[in-house]
């Protein structure tokens, strides 16, 4: 990804899956180790003993520090499968993930959208041809009317629709 102020920077993925009980101790860990937040997330998923399983989700940054803490977090992962008995299983993922810039990144996620016979609600970044009974409204998504996904929007588009395609007397302008 081409950053303009720095280069793009690269993670590892941790992922560790384990008995609820132990979520706790494991995030803290992680915490530690990583010096930032972490992911908790609870798949509908039981153990053969009925344990329930979270899995947490934390990132080390891939620099020079990183081969030591990887070492850390299997000791104590060590550690921790040897002192407990009932532990059914603690299993861990990793993977490597580039850093992708969001700024551009989530316009992929809209396109020009057609939300009534006659309006079509395009961003600035995409290029769109109208049909001849087709009226574009070049909007960017933002903190309020812009994508035409929300109910509320599309409320309005009938609005405009019904009050501009449908009536005897469109106004010009609005």
């Amino acid at each position: 990804m081409d950053f303009k102020h720095r280069p793009g920077r690269t993670w590892k993925k941790i992922s560790i899956c384990a008995p609820e009980h132990l979520t706790d101790s494991i995030s803290g860990f992680l915490c530690a180790l990583t010096g930032s937040g972490i992911e908790i997330t609870s798949p509908p998923h039981k153990g053969k003993a009925g344990q329930i399983f979270d899995t947490i989700t934390a990132y080390l940054p891939d620099d020079a520090e990183q081969p030591a803490k990887e070492q850390q977090l299997h000791l104590y992962l060590t550690d921790l499968r040897n002192g407990l008995s009932d532990l059914e299983s603690l299993s861990t993922v990793t993977e490597s993930i580039a850093e992708e810039d969001w700024g551009k990144k989530w316009k992929e996620h809209f396109k020009a959208e057609k939300f009534s016979p006659h309006l079509v609600i395009c961003p600035s970044w995409e290029n769109y041809i109208p049909e001849p009974d087709e009226q574009v409204m070049i909007m960017d998504p933002g903190m309020a009317f812009g994508t035409g996904h929300h109910a509320s929007t599309r409320l309005a588009l009938s609005l405009i629709e019904e009050i501009f395609f449908s009536a005897s007397s469109a106004p010009q302008k609005v």
